[in-house]
């Protein structure tokens, strides 16, 4: 049986960092249509390609003073590919990101001092399990240690267990982390870590000398297509992609040219025969009570009589007397 396959509505992201930080970040639709934050800068970073499959799920901003005109520090999307387009300006802080391959999960952590420097990753297992538990930490004007607690009873323990006690934040069963940062520190274990889930969940550890940071993050199932920021260039949020606008299939490719000149009803009926679960595939009798079935096949006639037509095995042209009396009736004669 195929895998269902969720489409990303991003074909492209670039950008561009400057003195002030990062100046621009630009994204690309599927069908072409361009989103422009801020403007200008040099270097040009970019364009990434995304996959067909390949969603954005989290990002994360270090804001810049305000009145400077660019979009912060550093900026840095987050993909389901495990892939990071990072944007940093000449003061960022020193950020570290790491996200996990498609169909893995973050287990472990790898550190050479305090820098991390790469991520332990886990493939199958029970379907569905998370394999981190709980996330725990200390810090104080730094992150002095983290600890993760592994569903199979065993821990993940770095640095010591100075400063205050952070969490602990308990993951649900299904939960995964996907996806880490660092901002590092020459002492101790970090300024911060923060920790991104399947569930759209950011766990922040972090010490009062962190930089200031913005994260968001939505579920593994789900994308966004669009940044916000306030008049200061604060992002303020991600503009999430109703699940109506979602392209889900399986396995299969639809040309984006040709698909855009389809009606929304036209569409609508397409995902709905290509879904893989049955619960949420399209009857054939629900897919011929959809407004664009009769509207285009049997103008004037109801989806219940064009319904019971079909089933009754009715041939062309007692459909079309039909119609031509639904027509009839509809204009008095």
């Amino acid at each position: 049986m195929p895998k269902e396959v969720t489409l990303g509505t991003l074909a492209q992201v670039s950008g561009a960092v400057g003195r002030a930080g990062v100046e621009s970040v630009k994204l690309v639709s599927r069908g072409g249509e361009e989103q422009t934050y801020g403007g200008g800068g040099s270097p040009a970073l970019g364009p990434w390609t995304l996959a067909g499959d390949e969603r954005l799920l989290a990002a994360v901003q270090e804001p810049g003073p305000p009145g400077e005109g660019a979009l912060g520090h550093a900026m840095a999307l987050f993909t389901s590919k495990g892939n990071v387009f990072a944007f940093d300006g000449p003061a960022a802080g020193a950020h570290v990101r790491f996200g996990a391959p498609p169909g893995a999960q973050i287990v472990g952590l790898e550190f050479d001092g305090s820098r991390l420097v790469g991520i332990r990753t886990a493939k199958g297992g029970v379907k569905h399990v998370g394999a981190v538990a709980q996330i725990e930490g200390w810090s104080c004007n730094a992150v002095d240690g983290v600890r993760l607690k592994l569903r199979n009873g065993t821990f993940e323990h770095y640095g010591g267990d100075g400063g205050f006690p952070r969490g602990p934040w308990g993951l649900a069963e299904d939960e995964k982390v996907w996806a880490v940062t660092q901002e590092q520190s020459d002492q101790y274990l970090s300024k911060s870590l923060t920790f991104f889930t399947s569930l759209g969940n950011v766990f922040v550890l972090e010490g009062t000398d962190a930089r200031p940071m913005v994260r968001f993050a939505v579920s593994s199932t789900a994308q966004f297509d669009g940044l916000r920021f306030d008049r200061d260039w604060c992002l303020t949020g991600v503009a999430v992609v109703p699940e109506e606008r979602q392209q889900v299939c399986a396995n299969f490719k639809m040309d984006s040219k040709k698909w855009a000149v389809l009606t929304q009803a036209a569409q609508q009926i397409v995902r709905g025969l290509l879904r893989v679960d049955l619960s949420k595939r399209l009857t054939i009798e629900a897919c011929l009570r959809q407004p664009w079935m009769h509207d285009q096949l049997l103008p004037g006639v109801s989806p219940e009589d064009f319904v019971a037509f079909i089933k009754r095995g009715s041939k062309g042209d007692l459909i079309s007397k039909a119609a031509e009396d639904a027509r009839d009736t509809g204009n008095g004669h």
